[in-house]
């Protein structure tokens, strides 16, 4: 029986490469009817079918690892939460095809990377919920993971969308695993990293930016700021866990746990809801040009009593990316940006009416110095 289920769930990984490539016909016909003539559509099918089958290879490669522990039989499938994985990777593919396409206003990018991060979102749940939590699953997410934070800037850059700086998000993984892999070849300690549920945050984050940097109707002069604000925390945090893994911070000493009390402490009693309300009067000084004032002054009204402040950093920025009439970013434009990004990344802090988006947003991470991003 168990030998039948390595087979079974072996022979549908098999038949899921040609079903994907004949997937990625579908966006090849759109592109056609949109730029008519063989060169555009061939480029792409060629990019993302050559995409698609390394993601598939990589799948076949870890077929063993169908099974929820080392010890474990194989499941019978795949499951429904690795399948969705998988269509993941697919939806990769489809947008890596547009690394070898001109700049465009196609909707189609900011739309296969959007569905990909809404897959990230759901495919943990639902390997939970059917009880089909594998190692081959989690093995996947953290693969797409990165490829994803490689291959969305890349387009996102080639459409002018993001500073070429922000590419230091892509390199912060492969370069922080390759350094702790670096530290156990040459016989040194490797430390566990304590859990952290801003780590889940700051990552997951870069995927709903970088999605929403992909919509044409933004305005890629401020989306190339915004992305420079999401990304040092991002980069100070890789910096943090690098000092954790290489033994330098001590997270387990009481000394360090004190000061990192006293910081969280710091934090929400007075500089998030002091950002808050700093932010909350710098929107109502915009110019009447940045967004509808009656938008703004609801805006400004939901960070002083900090209702769904996550959210209300979200509209902020869409809405002055929506709405930015060109030429050079003013400076309170750029506080705003900055300030929206910090409350999203960290919350509002006390005297906050309702926080009920910070139970989707925040997410610990138990992952390993191997695996900086887990299955979510």
């Amino acid at each position: 029986m168990r030998d039948t289920h390595h087979r079974r769930s072996i022979h549908e990984l098999l038949w899921l490469g040609p079903i994907g490539l004949v997937c990625l016909l579908l966006p090849a016909t759109l592109l056609w009817q949109r730029q008519p003539g063989a060169a555009v559509p061939l480029r792409w099918l060629l990019a993302a079918g050559a995409l698609w089958l390394l993601i598939w290879w990589l799948a076949w490669q870890r077929r063993a690892l169908n099974r929820e522990h080392a010890l474990a039989a194989p499941f019978p499938d795949l499951g429904w939460g690795t399948r969705l994985t998988l269509l993941r990777g697919l939806l990769m593919a489809a947008l890596g095809g547009f690394l070898l396409l001109p700049a465009s206003n196609s909707w189609l990018p900011a739309l296969c990377y959007g569905a990909a991060a809404l897959l990230d979102r759901m495919d943990g749940e639902v390997a939970r919920r059917t009880h089909r939590c594998s190692e081959l699953g989690a093995a996947l997410d953290t693969l797409f993971d990165a490829l994803g934070l490689v291959v969305a800037p890349l387009v996102a850059l080639l459409l002018g969308k993001l500073h070429p700086s922000y590419l230091l998000t892509s390199a912060a993984y492969y370069l922080f695993i390759a350094a702790s892999r670096s530290r156990l070849r040459r016989g040194l300690p490797l430390q566990p990293l304590a859990p952290s549920a801003l780590r889940r945050t700051l990552a997951g984050c870069q995927m709903g930016f970088v999605a929403l940097a992909l919509w044409p109707p933004l305005a890629a002069e401020l989306t190339r700021w915004i992305g420079v604000f999401f990304m040092l925390p991002l980069l100070c945090g890789f910096l943090i866990d690098w000092y954790q893994v290489s033994g330098r911070f001590d997270m387990r000493q009481p000394q360090m746990a004190q000061r990192l009390s006293r910081l969280r402490i710091a934090m929400d009693n007075w500089m998030l809801p002091a950002l808050r309300l700093l932010l909350a009067l710098a929107i109502l000084a915009l110019p009447n040009a940045a967004a509808p004032s009656s938008l703004l002054l609801a805006l400004a009204f939901a960070f002083c009593v900090g209702f769904l402040v996550r959210t209300t950093g979200i509209a902020l920025l869409v809405l002055l990316a929506w709405h930015f009439p060109g030429g050079s970013v003013a400076a309170l434009t750029l506080w705003c940006c900055a300030g929206a990004v910090g409350l999203l990344l960290f919350g509002g802090g006390r005297w906050c009416s309702w926080r009920g988006d910070d139970a989707w947003l925040r997410r610990i991470d138990t992952g390993t110095p191997q695996v900086v991003v887990g299955r979510s």
